[in-house]
């Protein structure tokens, strides 16, 4: 994956949780819009559930997969970002 490809899939809208797959077999869910945080065109920090984080090197995500899991609650105003 690329770094504008994660950019454009965490900016999607509206949002869909999803599990990023690595090239080491992690999978990683995405559950929030705003549960994914990158600073560079390498490396990107996932918040878990439970206070608990991930840092993922962006070249080594291999695929990107839809999850069932229900979107959260948008509040007012998230919808313009």
């Amino acid at each position: 994956m690329t770094h504008d490809q994660l950019f454009n899939l965490i900016h999607a809208r509206p949002f869909r949780p999803y599990r990023l797959k690595t090239a080491g077999g992690r999978e990683i869910a995405v559950t929030h819009p705003e549960a994914v945080a990158y600073g560079c065109e390498r490396t990107a920090v996932v918040v878990l559930p439970g206070d608990r984080w991930e840092i993922v090197e962006i070249g080594l995500i291999e695929s990107v997969e839809g999850t069932n899991a229900p979107a959260p609650a948008v509040e007012s105003g998230d919808e313009e970002r």
